[in-house]
């Protein structure tokens, strides 16, 4: 069996058998039955997709930042660093930043010293996950909008991050 990242599926053993000694939990069927074995296989992996949406949303901008820096407009006698609409993609892009990351580190910091918010951590890994590939989409979908002052290849590097990874909006 494998684990895909980009879709769900349901696998369906019949006719299994399945030792005790070789069970290692077991539970009422849906997420009402869930303990905190299975929030932390939860924790596990939407935090770490959090994580990578993080990385998306920064990796855009360090590349918009670096492109702005070296793209030249007919119109402006210096880059378009100077720009007023791009330093505006840029400062939206920063402030998203900002926020993905305070939350994300919030929730992984509580997480690893095991503050106790019981059966809220379901709410809030879930939160963290979808904040984040709202919001860490932004800035990639920025950097793809100021795209006309930003060197190509950083445009087409974003947008194609932003269509593999596809933070955005939820829907």
């Amino acid at each position: 069996m494998g684990m895909r990242a980009t879709t769900s599926h349901d696998t369906i053993l019949d006719r299994v058998f399945v030792p005790d000694e070789a069970t290692a939990l077991v539970c009422p069927a849906g997420f009402a039955g869930a303990g905190m074995f299975q929030v932390a296989m939860f924790a596990w992996a939407l935090l770490g997709f959090a994580g990578v949406y993080a990385a998306t949303a920064r990796r855009a901008f360090d590349d918009t930042v670096q492109g702005v820096h070296t793209k030249q407009s007919v119109a402006l006698t210096r880059s378009m660093a100077y720009h007023p609409e791009v330093q505006h993609h840029v400062a939206e892009m920063r402030i998203h930043l900002e926020a993905v990351t305070a939350h994300l580190d919030r929730a992984c910091d509580d997480w690893s010293n095991g503050v106790d918010h019981g059966m809220e951590w379901p709410a809030k890994i879930l939160a963290c996950k979808h904040d984040d590939r709202r919001s860490g989409g932004r800035p990639a979908a920025r950097a793809v909008g100021a795209g006309r002052g930003v060197a190509v290849d950083a445009v087409d590097a974003a947008a194609g991050r932003l269509e593999d990874g596809q933070p955005g909006p939820s829907p």
